[in-house]
């Protein structure tokens, strides 16, 4: 079982934040200790989708370089910043370890501090209540992320100001007729006012009847006009296109006239071609009958004397 463990790391090497264990046999084994005992360790490796467990005797061992992976050394430290929080459960101190938690992308954690600090905030509130007090603490928790939280601490300045208009706000109200309604009554009542003053829906706003038929007629004079512009555009472009249809004829005319002279080029070409080939056949066939001629005469001189 080790050895085909050691020849799944000589192929598979560990990543780099694994724990090293150096064997008395030289042979080196990189996983992570899961347990360790007075005689015995435990190491876990994993390739991939495999993993296997090995427990090694103290005695085989000679050096243990333990390492470990970002994650690990980020909860370290935010559990050392946590535990700093708790002893001394300051609003400072929870809001500084959040605002930590966040920049390191830590969202929950996050989120359980800043509950730590609404939480110091809401005794404070409670032991001296305003509902300015109140409304600041919702935005705060709004600004944090802590919509449920944001909505207790409006509540509660309503609760002690019925009038604030930051805290209404914050919770949907509106400022009707000396009243403060749901946003959803208030969109109500005034589609009912503006229904019986004569005003009508339209594209997502509000016209008053006249002024709509107006502009419906304006519009509909808008859309005639654009459709006679459209009309004569199509045209001119008809006329351009015509034009260009008549362009190109011209040169596909042109284009084949090109061609046939060219053909009739290349087959003139390719007659001369072969006339002069045979014309070199020629040439040479009468230099061979002179060379013989030559020869025959200077034989004849030489047979004379």
């Amino acid at each position: 079982m080790l050895r085909y463990i050691l020849l799944l790391l000589l192929f598979f090497p560990q990543g780099i934040f694994a724990d090293i264990i150096y064997l008395k046999n030289r042979q080196i084994l990189e996983g992570k200790i899961v347990e360790e005992t007075k005689d015995t360790i435990t190491l876990e490796i994993r390739r991939g989708g495999w993993s296997a467990q090995i427990v090694l005797s103290k005695d085989q061992i000679v050096k243990i370089e333990r390492k470990k992976d970002p994650w690990e050394i980020l909860m370290e430290e935010y559990k050392k910043r946590r535990k700093r929080a708790i002893q001394k459960d300051t609003l400072k101190e929870w809001e500084k370890l959040g605002q930590w938690c966040l920049e390191k992308k830590l969202e929950k954690e996050a989120k359980k501090a800043f509950l730590e600090a609404f939480r110091l905030q809401k005794m404070q509130l409670q032991r001296s209540p305003s509902a300015e007090g109140w409304y600041k603490l919702g935005l705060w928790c709004l600004k944090k992320g802590l919509r449920k939280q944001g909505k207790e601490a409006f509540q509660k300045a309503i609760q002690l100001n019925p009038d604030h208009p930051g805290a209404r706000k914050a919770l949907g109200y509106v400022r009707y007729q000396g009243k403060w309604i749901p946003e959803w009554e208030y969109e109500k009542r005034r589609e009912e006012e503006l229904r019986l003053k004569g005003y009508v829906k339209y594209k997502g706003k509000w016209y008053h009847y006249k002024a709509l038929e107006v502009l419906l007629r304006t519009s509909q004079m808008e859309s005639v006009e654009l459709v006679e512009k459209l009309k004569r555009r199509v045209e001119e472009l008809e006329e351009e296109y015509e034009k260009l249809e008549d362009s190109y004829r011209r040169l596909e005319r042109q284009y084949d006239r090109l061609l046939r002279r060219f053909l009739s080029l290349e087959r003139t070409l390719e007659e001369n071609r072969r006339n002069l080939k045979w014309l070199t056949r020629y040439v040479r066939i009468q230099a061979d009958l002179l060379e013989n001629l030559r020869r025959q005469f200077k034989q004849w001189e030489t047979g004379r004397r």
